[in-house]
């Protein structure tokens, strides 16, 4: 599988002095991890069997920094640079992270918790996760990569690295450091694909019903939906015989305007009102399984998201 690597980019912020006689702001030392979004503070619930990394923010430059867990059996923490520790779950508990920042002491409670349930989300462009149901009607002979979230009840626990697919049908990946990501080959008929985590422990399964397409559909979505104007994927979904639609990510054969493009899961081209842009797409090993759409745009290129 291809890997694909990234890190969530994190802002610094820095720690403000008034001058003589005024007051000072004072800008406390704060931890964030690998799975910080906007509220960028640690978000404290991890599932278990995750790695990631934690780092220390708005220390004063030219500070003594260290960090302890106080259960390393819980959870345990490396240092791998003067402001960073990665961080392993080994086992469920509540843990607390000590910060010291030159004899100043701070603490942060943590989570580690095991999942008894899973969400499925399926990619549909770059940032758009719609969620699956489970069990999942899908078109037998085709790849879904599903993004996965962990929940231990109501609560979200955060982790990669952490899943683990026991099924010869399908395979765990983390293409980016923050998110465990999934991927199915459909079977015909019942499907049941069996997870845990790395730790052993077992998962609830994904289950699939894999039927017959009998025809092909173009859809088209935006790459990235806050801009809507740049790029826009196009990509198949089977039809059953009943003329409802089948999750699952054929491999097409792609045509564009009488050019043999060559195979990919998705087409990307740039959207332009005053160009038209015939297109053809069938699915290999699949000739009966044959579409054509007609879009607004120029380019056109086949992207293979899946390496099968």
């Amino acid at each position: 599988m291809k890997h694909i690597h990234s890190r969530i980019l994190l802002l610094a912020s820095f720690v403000s002095l008034c001058g003589l006689g005024c007051d000072h702001d004072v800008v406390e030392p704060r931890l964030t991890d690998t799975f910080t979004g906007e509220s960028e503070t640690l978000v404290a619930n991890y599932a278990l069997g995750s790695e990631f990394d934690i780092d220390v923010r708005d220390a004063p430059l030219g500070s003594s920094v260290h960090l302890v867990s106080s259960d390393p059996s819980v959870l345990r923490i490396t240092r791998v640079s003067d402001r960073r520790w990665a961080a392993h779950t080994l086992a469920a508990g509540d843990v607390t992270l000590g910060l010291d920042v030159d004899g100043a002491i701070y603490h942060e409670p943590v989570r580690v918790g095991r999942p008894d349930r899973l969400r499925f989300r399926r990619l549909d462009g770059f940032r758009s996760r719609v969620e699956m149901p489970n069990p999942l009607r899908m078109a037998t002979g085709t790849h879904e990569v599903f993004v996965v979230d962990y929940f231990e009840g109501d609560t979200r626990l955060f982790g990669a690295y952490a899943l683990e697919s026991r099924g010869e049908h399908a395979w765990a990946e983390t293409l980016v450091d923050n998110q465990d990501w999934l991927v199915v080959e459909v079977l015909p008929g019942e499907q049941e694909v069996e997870l845990g985590l790395v730790t052993g422990d077992e998962l609830p399964p994904l289950r699939i019903e894999g039927v017959e397409a009998v025809s092909l559909e173009l859809w088209t979505r935006p790459l990235d939906l806050e801009v809507p104007e740049d790029s826009v994927l196009v990509f198949g979904r089977g039809l059953d015989a009943e003329g409802r639609t089948l999750e699952g990510r054929f491999l097409l054969d792609w045509q564009v305007a009488d050019r043999a493009e060559g195979p990919g899961d998705f087409l990307v081209f740039t959207p332009d009102a005053a160009a038209e842009l015939p297109l053809v797409a069938v699915a290999l090993g699949r000739p009966e399984l044959r579409a054509t759409l007609t879009v607004n745009g120029t380019g056109g290129t086949p992207i293979e998201f899946i390496d099968r």
